[in-house]
């Protein structure tokens, strides 16, 4: 067989073959291990036993020249030998081919060898299938065949080889099998580098389409590298393998974004939210986005995927569309440029965290970032300078709060009550309505809490609102509340309010609250705590008070009776005027806080005094001390022992009414008092005075006496004898003591003009002043001061001059600009003297001004300027002097302003208009020193003893009624009146023209009816300065005082009790009371604070007593 032959020859060959290689190794001197691994490995691939001799030399050229024609092996081989290169390739042919890698021509493998030998697609053959494989050729740019046919000529076999060539397969230049499957799954498989391909054309396009490339000219059938270039962008872009072949992965992403619905033409619901996107980054101006997607839309999609480095195709693919999400929902930061960044500037300036100069643009800068970085610090949300989520949900909540401008919440009520009890709005009647008035007290709120000034109470404003509406008042506070509790403390009797209390808790009301704690035992805080409001809610409560009924208040009155309090003669459970007048004596005489209400402290110590005071059915030791006191002074009592008999108590009570007490019979503590002042008094038995020389010419110049000697002051047994006689001569209870009563008679009788009369106190006048000084007297005589430079702004300054003038918000005179009226004399700041405005008296000069923290307008012709102004910047000390140890004359708050006449360096001084203000310490001694007016012809009359009827005529007294309304003409009752009350009559018309003001007040004019009846109160009985009418008008309809006289009758008896008779006995003694001093160590119960006020009262007496012939006691003070 040919085969056989073959066989034979392949193994011959083989062996002429490795002999020269054997040789060669030795001759190189390769070792032998190394010449038998190289022989090892030839024998593994040819195994040289399997083979046999060929025949002859042509049948190995013939298989040569085969595997030369397959492509296995060149033409350089051909050597007729079957060596070593020929069975290579022959083992490459079976393996290209599948078959047993032997190196042998088997059958197998010549068959193979034959078969690819006689294809049908090889030069000069033609076949059907040679067009398609042509076809392929010109696919894979091999070809250029414009019209392929069934021939296979040389030009398709160079096209073959090159292919093969170009893929490493056997370059033979025939289709077979290999080369055919090769050619056909290149050309018909993913587009690629170098194929010419119709389907290229629509796969280039789609690349343009997708904005991956743009075709200068129209794309033609090849994929070069070109395609190939923006085909790996794509990839990459879309996350793909970057193989360069349009591959399933690319052709399905292709189809994908090309099916996308966000593109021209097409509709979708989700569109409407990406052209939202759009607008917000700027890149679109959609008014009312809709689902369709058009050019405006795709153009605006091309300009956002230009400006963002994407792919622009106009079309919102994957990544398009994520990166426009991401940016138009990611949070707004520095250096962004979004539309949404106007709205969120827009947001934050409503917010108050900034003001823009100019409308808000879309830029997101450094301002933006600190407006931002302010708010998340306001609120405590992280600082991060950027609009996140945390940021923005807090500013829908602050803008979607129901407490702001035009919006209604049921709550709204409680915090506009807030706001009035702070002082920034006066609502009459608040509503759920979130108004314009209840914006602006809410930003004047917030901006003198220093919070961020929006108008809208967010949770910060409304925490810091609750929290100073709510919190306990306190030194330093502000609040509407704060009247009510003031006049509350002052209806309690712990303060006397100068005038109408404010709004301001200062150190006073403190200093006030703290006696209320430590009075009731309460913690002592300062504050209007729970425990201090709840005893105040407590005692104004209680029912013995005047205006209530309670039986408790019929043993409260029997208890005052006997006290000698009051004198009721069939005691209700109604508690009256009279019924508080007593407790407010009693409270007073005992150190008590005066309030007129029978609360725990005041029943406490009544019981106390009550149980402590002798009264009939007791027996004591002290009785038998009581019944001598009571012989000595002219009040028999037949036995001695320690029983408090009847006898006893009548005794008493005709002390008690001899004296003007109230006559009960107890022997109470003022019973008890009035004994002993009347037993230590100098004009006795015993006792040397210097008063006593007058009192001994008195009882001579009687005729009761005959001195052989000018009298001495010692009280001996011969003044003692006279006196009594004088008294039993006059019914005068005989002790021989001069009281106030037989002085009375005494000067009277002896025509005595003046009877001057000292008093000593034990307490020095330095002691004094500084007790005065502690309740800071006033005065009204300073009419400039100082105030430190560091706390004062200076501007020009301007005042009204017109008597009623509007302010306005605008030079124009129209309904709607004005802010408020202000009279003459209202101060301003000057901002600018010469603004245009409407005509007004011929002018158009209008003035710009600051008053009240606004910028207003008033017209040159209703204002002057004025020189330096002053604006002080805190709450600060108005002195005496520049120096902060000088004299305080008071204290003022921020934003007072004042008229500068110097301005200096560290101190301004102020212009002060009329006011009370702190006395100094020199002024207060002054008016506290009797000696600088005992020997004044007019002053003197401060120490007049008003306790005596001094018989001036009616005629004078009605001088003084002169342009008094209703009390003019009545000279005759206020001198019957005061002749029954034994007390000074022009002191009491005094009175009642003081508290009248001279007749005209409602009280006096009969204004005010009760049952069509006019009501008459001319002593301020009952009249309390928080309901001074109404109070004064219930207390004269309870007293029956329906006519002038009846008014002036009755008020008479409340004059001497409430004043003449109280302890202070003269104008002096009202003004300073050193008795209070000696007892309390503290100044109290006095009439007045005006340092001056004694001094001043005194002119009607000065004109009056210097007419005529009037028995005139006076009563000097001596301190010690």
């Amino acid at each position: 067989m040919k085969i056989k032959n073959i066989m034979v020859i392949l193994v011959l060959i083989s062996l002429f073959h490795f002999s020269p290689l054997l040789a060669k190794a030795n001759e190189v001197g390769e070792n032998e291990e190394q010449v038998t691994e190289e022989y090892h490995e030839n024998d593994e691939s040819i195994n040289l036993q399997s083979l046999q001799v060929a025949a002859s030399t042509e049948e190995a050229v013939e298989i040569q020249e085969k595997l030369v024609k397959l492509g296995f092996l060149s033409n350089e081989h051909v050597t007729g030998l079957l060596d070593e290169h020929t069975v290579k390739a022959v083992k490459e042919l079976q393996k290209y081919y599948g078959l047993p890698e032997s190196g042998n021509i088997d059958e197998t493998t010549s068959l193979k060898m034959d078969e690819v030998l006689s294809s049908p697609f090889q030069v000069s053959k033609s076949h059907s299938d040679t067009v398609s494989y042509k076809k392929y050729l010109v696919i894979l740019g091999y070809a250029k065949f414009t019209n392929p046919n069934e021939y296979f000529g040389s030009q398709t076999e160079q096209a073959v080889k090159d292919f093969q060539r170009d893929q490493g397969l056997p370059v033979s230049g025939i289709i077979e099998s290999n080369t055919g499957v090769r050619l056909k799954d290149l050309a018909t498989g993913p587009l690629q580098n170098g194929m010419y391909r119709d389907d290229a054309i629509e796969f280039k396009k789609n690349l343009e389409k997708l904005g991956f490339i743009s075709w200068k000219s129209p794309p033609n059938n090849y994929f070069g590298s070109s395609t190939e270039q923006a085909l790996t962008v794509l990839q990459n872009y879309y996350g793909l393998t970057e193989t360069g072949i349009v591959d399933e992965a690319t052709l399905a992403k292709v189809e994908e974004v090309l099916a996308s619905p966000f593109q021209s033409g097409k509709n979708h619901s989700e569109t409407v939210q990406l052209k939202e996107y759009l607008t917000i980054l700027g890149y679109a101006d959609f008014k009312n986005p809709t689902t369709y997607y058009g050019a405006q839309t795709s153009a605006a999609v091309k300009d956002f995927q230009k400006a963002e480095g994407l792919a622009v195709s106009g079309i919102i693919e994957p990544v398009t569309k994520a990166r426009l999400t991401e940016l138009a929902t990611r949070p707004l930061a520095k250096g962004m440029r979004r539309l949404d960044a106007i709205q969120f500037k827009l947001d934050l300036e409503k917010l108050g965290f900034i003001s823009w100069k100019n409308p808000p643009n879309d830029f997101y800068g450094d301002s933006t970032e600190k407006a931002v970085l302010e708010l998340q610090n306001y609120y405590s949300l992280p600082k991060t300078g950027i609009a996140d989520k945390e940021t923005l949900t807090l500013i829908k909540e602050v803008l979607e709060s129901p407490f702001q401008k035009g919006k209604s919440n049921s709550e709204t009520i409680i915090l506009k009550e807030y706001l009035m009890l702070l002082g920034y709005a006066n609502f009459k009647n608040p509503t759920t309505y979130y108004g314009v008035e209840t914006s602006a007290a809410v930003k004047d709120f917030q901006k003198s809490e220093g919070l961020v000034v929006s108008g809208i109470i967010e949770p910060v404003t409304k925490a810091r609102l609750t929290e100073l509406a709510t919190r306990p008042l306190e030194n330093g506070m502000r609040r509407s509340d704060a009247i009510e509790f003031k006049l509350n403390l002052e209806k309690l009797g712990f303060v006397s309010w100068k005038n109408p209390p404010n709004d301001f808790y200062g150190a006073s009301t403190e200093q006030s609250v703290i006696e209320l704690q430590k009075y009731y035992g309460l913690p002592i805080t300062g504050k209007a705590d729970q425990a201090t409001l709840s005893k105040i809610k407590e005692v104004l409560n209680s029912p013995l008070q005047m205006g209530k009924s309670n039986d408790a208040s019929i043993s409260l009155k029997e208890q005052l009776v006997q006290l000698g309090y009051a004198e009721f003669k069939n005691p209700t459970k109604y508690y009256g005027i009279q019924t508080e007048t007593a407790v407010k004596d009693f409270q007073r005489d005992y150190n008590l806080v005066v309030s007129g209400i029978a609360e725990e402290i005041t029943i406490q110590k009544i019981l106390e005094v009550l149980e402590s005071s002798l009264k009939q059915g007791v027996t004591n030791p002290e009785v038998v001390e009581l019944k001598k006191q009571l012989n000595r002074l002219g009040f028999p009592i037949s036995d001695s022992t320690q029983n408090y008999n009847s006898e006893t108590s009548k005794a008493v009570s005709n002390f008690q009414k001899h004296y003007g007490l109230i006559s009960s019979g107890v022997a109470n503590p003022k019973t008890v008092e009035k004994i002993n002042e009347i037993l230590s008094t100098p004009f006795q038995r015993g006792v040397t005075h210097e008063d006593n020389i007058q009192l001994k010419k008195f009882l001579e110049v009687l005729g009761y006496v005959k001195w052989q000697n000018e009298p001495n002051g010692f009280f001996g047994a011969s003044t003692e004898q006279a006196v009594k006689d004088f008294q039993a001569d006059n019914g005068l209870p005989v002790s021989g003591i001069i009281d106030e009563i037989t002085l009375s008679l005494l000067a009277e009788a002896a025509n005595a003009k003046e009877v001057v009369l000292t008093t000593q106190y034990d307490i020095t006048l330095t002691k004094a002043l500084s007790l005065q000084m502690n309740v800071n007297p006033q005065s009204d005589k300073y009419y400039s001061g100082y105030i430190s430079s560091s706390y004062m702004k200076v501007y020009d300054g301007g005042t009204i001059t017109g008597l009623t003038v509007n302010l306005r918000t605008s030079p124009e005179i129209t309904n709607g600009n004005v802010y408020k009226g202000v009279g003459v004399g209202e101060r301003f700041i000057l901002l600018d003297d010469n603004v245009t405005g409407t005509k007004y008296s011929n002018s158009t000069r209008w003035y710009k001004i600051e008053y009240e923290g606004r910028v207003l307008y008033v017209h040159s012709s209703l204002a002057e300027p004025t020189g330096k102004m002053g604006v002080t910047t805190e709450r600060v000390n108005i002195r005496a002097g520049q120096g902060t140890n000088t004299h305080v004359y008071e204290t003022v708050n921020a934003g007072t302003v004042f008229s500068i006449s110097q301005v200096g360096t560290n101190w301004h001084k102020v212009n002060l208009g009329y006011k009370w203000r702190n006395a100094t310490s020199d002024d207060t001694l002054y008016y506290l020193d009797p000696r600088n007016f005992v020997k004044d012809e007019n002053q003197k009359y401060q120490f007049l003893d008003l306790r005596h009827f001094t018989g001036v005529p009616v005629e004078e007294l009605n001088k003084l009624l002169q342009g008094a309304g209703k009390l003019a003409g009545k000279g005759a009752v206020f001198s019957e009146a005061a002749r029954k009350a034994n007390i000074n009559e022009i002191y009491l018309v005094s009175h009642a023209i003081l508290e009248t003001g001279r007749g005209s007040s409602s009280l006096a004019d009969g204004s005010m009816k009760h049952e069509g009846k006019s009501v008459y109160n001319f002593f301020g009985i009952g009249a309390y300065d928080n309901c001074a009418k109404e109070c004064g008008k219930q207390r004269a309809i309870q007293e029956g005082w329906f006519t002038v006289d009846e008014a002036i009758i009755g008020g008479a008896q409340f004059a001497k009790n409430d004043y003449i008779y109280a302890g202070q006995h003269t104008l002096y003694l009202m003004r300073w009371n050193p008795a209070n001093m000696v007892q309390y160590n503290r100044a109290g119960h006095q009439y007045a604070t005006d340092i001056g006020w004694a001094s001043k009262q005194i002119t009607n007496y000065k004109n009056i007593y210097s007419k005529g012939n009037y028995n005139l006691i006076f009563d000097v003070p001596v301190y010690k």
